[in-house]
């Protein structure tokens, strides 16, 4: 969902440094219909990714236990500011498939969040409740993890990545998952897992 913006960023990927391309093939359609393959430098990319917007993670509105997503939107943005500029130089109509599956995304979402309590707290620290979620063996991945509506994502910091956890009702553990905040993208609620009654929560 991402790779354009990584590569047009210099965000680090699996990819060696050395390994990175160079250049991207962009599909284009020409006036009278017809597509053609154009050859970009990857310094020239127009880049248009995905934001999924979702309600808060299930298990904190306590709503019914249902095997159907909840409703989401999809948003399509951009941080190039000169995009329009970039897809005139492509000489046609740019076309590209953006592939969007949920589940896998929830679940990249739920890993970072787990590794990240693992990190902080170790791995006896609490009771995970992501394990099956991680694993794909979970269907209602939304009942872990949403978004909260308050939470823009908005800031002035320059991290690439935030995450923090929290300790909310009930004395679950919760998880802030932002990828590319220093683009503004949407921030993400976890349910961690389940917290010991003496718990105090470390400082970040």
């Amino acid at each position: 969902m991402y790779g354009w913006l990584r590569a047009t960023q210099g965000i680090q990927s699996r990819r060696r440094k050395g390994e990175r391309a160079t250049s991207y093939n962009c599909t284009v359609v020409d006036s009278d219909g017809r597509r053609r393959i154009v050859s970009v430098l990857t310094s020239d990319l127009p880049v248009i990714y995905p934001v999924i917007d979702l309600p808060p993670p299930a298990l904190l509105t306590f709503s019914p236990v249902t095997d159907m997503y909840p409703e989401m939107n999809v948003r399509l943005v951009t941080v190039q500011q000169d995009i329009a500029d970039r897809l005139a130089r492509l000489g046609g109509n740019w076309e590209q498939e953006i592939i969007i599956n949920p589940t896998m995304f929830l679940a990249v979402i739920a890993k970072i969040a787990h590794s990240y309590a693992v990190a902080k707290l170790g791995i006896d620290g609490f009771t995970p409740d992501l394990r099956d979620l991680i694993l794909l063996q979970e269907q209602r991945p939304w009942h872990y993890v949403g978004a909260d509506p308050n939470d823009s994502g908005a800031n002035t910091d320059t991290d690439l990545h935030k995450i923090s956890l929290h300790v909310g009702k009930q004395g679950l553990l919760l998880a802030r998952v932002q990828l590319f905040a220093n683009f503004h993208m949407r921030p993400y609620s976890v349910v961690v897992g389940r917290l010991p009654s003496d718990f105090v929560l470390p400082a970040e």
